[in-house]
C-alpha cells in the first residue's frame, strides 16, 4: 500500500476500471484505459487484488482522449467521457459477451457489435440532481463517484438541453426563495434532489 509503480492496463473492469498486472498481481485502476501505461499508487491491498490510484499517464492509450465535459474528472455522472465513443462501443460488446461466457456459461455466442448513436450527447431525457450547500452557496449537480460530495455544475453535455435548462431555473429558484438543501450531517434542509424528465417526442 502506498508504493508507486508502473503499470500497463490491458483491460477493462465491470465498472470501467482499468486492469494491469504488477507481478502477476492484478490491479484496478479508475480513470486507466486498455493500452495505458501509467503510474499508480497502491490505495488498497486484497487477498488476490489491489485499488490503484491513477498518478500520470506515461504513455496514453490510442482509445483515450480528452473529455469534453470540465468536470468529468470528478463526476460520477460518466465514466468514460476520457474513452473514443467507438472505443465505448467496443468495450459495452465485450462485455454482453463475457458475461454470457463467464456468468451464463453460456459458449460459442455471437454478440454482435453494440450499435452507437449519429451524436453521442444530449440523449439522457430523465436526471436526479441533488442540491447541497457549500459555505453558503447552493450546489447542485452529481455526486462524486463513491462519496456523496456533489459536483457543482455548470452544464452537463449528456442530458436532453431542456434538462438543463429546467434544473438550473430549479437552482435560480432555490436562491430566490431561500430554500434550505437538505444536509447529509445534520439532517436538516427541505430539498434533497430535483427529479427532472422531458420528452423528445413533444419538446
Amino acid at each position: 500500500k502506498n508504493k508507486h509503480y508502473t503499470i500497463h492496463i490491458h483491460d477493462l473492469g465491470t465498472r470501467a476500471e482499468g486492469i494491469g498486472k504488477v507481478d502477476d498481481f492484478t490491479i484496478f485502476v479508475e480513470k486507466a484505459l486498455p493500452g495505458d501505461k501509467i503510474e499508480a499508487r497502491i490505495i488498497k491491498v486484497k487477498k488476490n487484488f489491489a485499488f490503484g490510484k491513477l498518478i500520470k499517464v506515461i504513455e496514453p492509450s490510442p482509445l483515450r482522449q480528452e473529455p469534453k465535459c470540465p468536470v468529468a474528472g470528478q463526476c460520477g455522472g460518466c465514466q468514460l467521457q476520457h474513452m473514443t465513443y467507438q472505443g465505448q462501443l467496443n468495450y459495452k460488446t465485450k462485455k454482453v459477451q463475457d458475461v454470457l461466457e463467464r456468468i451464463g456459461k453460456i459458449e460459442d455466442v455471437t454478440v454482435k457489435p453494440t450499435l452507437g448513436m449519429e451524436n453521442p450527447y444530449g440523449y439522457r431525457n430523465k436526471a436526479q440532481f441533488p442540491f447541497g450547500s457549500r459555505n453558503g452557496q447552493v450546489v447542485m449537480g452529481f455526486f462524486q463517484r463513491g462519496t456523496h460530495n456533489i459536483v457543482d455544475i455548470t452544464e452537463c453535455g449528456v442530458q436532453h438541453p431542456l434538462i438543463t435548462k429546467l434544473v438550473f431555473a430549479v437552482k435560480a429558484g432555490v436562491k430566490e426563495y431561500n430554500i434550505e438543501p437538505y444536509d447529509e450531517l445534520n439532517h436538516s434542509g427541505v430539498l434533497r434532489h430535483a427529479v427532472v424528465r422531458a420528452s423528445f417526442s413533444t419538446n
